[in-house]
């Protein structure tokens, strides 16, 4: 495997050999008409660095396979130029824009055109479609191709455009497109993602799945339509715990009578003013959705557990009104009925964050839509492991994260977990550090025990930091029952002052922290969860 490197900010297209210290500045000069890349047959990996904008339009002339394939990830925390042997990257968003300059767009194709291309993943931009004239403004993925994922992403339309992504393929052969974790908005009354298989001698199987993802407006989030002649239409397609809000919905076949042998699957959405709509019964097998439109259904059965006109007692910014953190858009709120709705289909192990799902709902149940309800611990003060309060993470699953100070030292972070007879001991509680390479974190983590009703001291292996700054931390708990809970306390290991950490979490809990003075110059803070 090869790794690539470019940066608009540092790099350039001249001198440049690639490397993570000598970076190339545009993405064309890596995988464009002329790449400077020349594929290993192994796998290769372009990282780009976060920094001045993209702004480029791209024809990905770069062939990979099954064998070779090609990975272009927007490295939106460092994690691939560290790798590389970069010791100070930057992190934050990575654009990528089809327009010269905030007034002007290019025109010639969409942000990113492929033309035949295979085994290619693209991750981490945040995509602005061109206002070319082909099909579709950001991705535009045609020929004869297959094994595209796109993830973490987030696409967005140029204004006079209909489609923001379009894949169009071969009549009989499979797409196996994954689709997963992205945010895309459709243009006004388009389409957000387009696919496009050609009709067949016979029907056949795509392979496709589109999952925890959020589609915004348009006419159609997510549109399935047939082309070319034929008497078959493709199948094998699942649209698996996403969201559609502000109109759009999900459409399959809507102009074709031809009926289906096995019907497309939508499965674990949320419909906010959005609907399924296909020509026929036969095309779409829609079941554990959750619809808030008057119209929820267009030539599609019931499903069996779907449901209607529930209360969507939704995040629209509330955090605001109180001065908490802010929390995703369309998150479900504490008790929504939108959370522990039911497991329809094959649920992801993640939601659109990656962070485990289900969460936050009191069940081992599913949630509808793409977001779980993260950070959701909470003080109390009946089981503690010192001190007079303790964080409570539970009933049922759930994780809690806390950005916490640490020092250019050699820094051992810990804390205390006690499962409760209800959570069982097949999936004890985890603790671990995200990646934070920024200050030269990687991340790490650890298990407590498989027991009950003890308090454990989980410890992390001791890093040192490059320099002074923050990591984040995460608890995260999956009980055997719904009404399991696991106790948190006594957290160790942090620098600074330790009342810092109460504006540090990222939840709705805001506890009090206290120091140790007796480990206060070892530079391992002793923290217990006060009111």
């Amino acid at each position: 495997m090869a790794l690539y490197y470019v940066s608009s900010s540092r790099g350039s297209d001249s001198t440049g050999t690639g490397s993570a210290t000598n970076p190339w500045q545009t993405i064309g000069a890596a995988i464009g008409p002329t790449p400077k890349i020349t594929l290993s047959g192994t796998g290769d990996v372009v990282y780009v660095e976060p920094g001045t904008p993209y702004r480029e339009i791209v024809t990905l002339s770069l062939s990979p396979t099954l064998a070779g394939p090609l990975s272009i990830i927007g490295d939106c925390d460092g994690t691939g130029f560290l790798a590389g042997g970069y010791a100070t990257p930057a992190t934050g968003q990575v654009e990528w824009l089809g327009w010269s300059n905030d007034t002007t767009a290019l025109t010639a194709t969409a942000t990113l055109y492929a033309t035949g291309k295979s085994y290619v993943t693209i991750q981490g931009f945040q995509i602005t479609g061109s206002n070319t004239s082909q099909a579709a403004c950001a991705l535009y993925v045609t020929g004869v191709w297959s094994n595209w994922t796109v993830a973490n992403c987030i696409l967005i339309p140029h204004q006079l455009k209909t489609v923001t992504c379009w894949f169009d393929g071969t009549a009989g052969a499979a797409m196996n497109l994954t689709f997963t974790q992205n945010t895309v908005v459709s243009p006004t009354g388009g389409i957000g993602v387009e696919i496009r298989p050609p009709l067949h001698t016979a029907e056949y199987s795509l392979g496709n799945l589109i999952q925890n993802s959020l589609f915004y407006g348009g006419g159609s989030g997510a549109r399935l339509t047939q082309t070319g002649s034929g008497s078959f239409l493709a199948t094998g397609q699942t649209i698996q715990n996403c969201s559609f809000v502000f109109g759009g919905g999900a459409s399959a076949y809507t102009s074709s009578a031809v009926t289906l042998t096995t019907k497309i699957g939508i499965y674990g959405c949320y419909f906010f003013n959005g609907s399924v709509s296909a020509n026929n019964t036969s095309v779409i097998d829609e079941d554990y959705n959750d619809f808030y439109v008057t119209t929820p259904r267009t030539a599609v059965s019931i499903g069996a557990h779907s449901r209607i006109a529930a209360n969507p007692r939704l995040n629209f910014g509330g955090e605001r009104l109180v001065g908490l953190s802010p929390r995703p858009f369309m998150e479900p709120l504490d008790g929504s009925p939108q959370l522990g709705f039911g497991n329809g289909g094959t649920p992801p192990a993640v939601d659109i964050s990656g962070r485990m799902v289900p969460a936050g709902s009191g069940s081992l149940l599913m949630q509808v839509g793409c977001f779980g309800r993260q950070d959701t611990a909470t003080v109390q003060t009946g089981t503690v492991q010192a001190g007079s309060a303790a964080e409570k993470l539970g009933p049922g699953p759930g994780t809690q994260e806390w950005r916490v100070p640490v020092a250019a030292s050699a820094t051992t972070l810990t804390i205390y977990t006690n499962a409760d007879a209800n959570y069982g001991t097949a999936t004890p509680p985890v603790f671990e550090v995200l990646a934070e390479p920024a200050i030269g974190v990687s991340a790490a983590s650890t298990t407590a025990p498989a027991n009950t009703g003890t308090w454990n001291q989980l410890s992390l292996t001791t890093f040192t930091p490059s320099a002074a700054g923050w990591v984040t931390v995460r608890v995260t708990a999956r009980p055997a029952a719904a009404n399991g809970v696991c106790y948190i306390d006594t957290f160790g290991g942090a620098t600074g002052d330790p009342s810092a950490l109460a504006t540090a979490l990222r939840g709705g809990v805001v506890p009090k922290f206290v120091a140790s003075l007796t480990t206060n110059v070892t530079n391992n803070y002793i923290f217990n969860s006060e009111c």
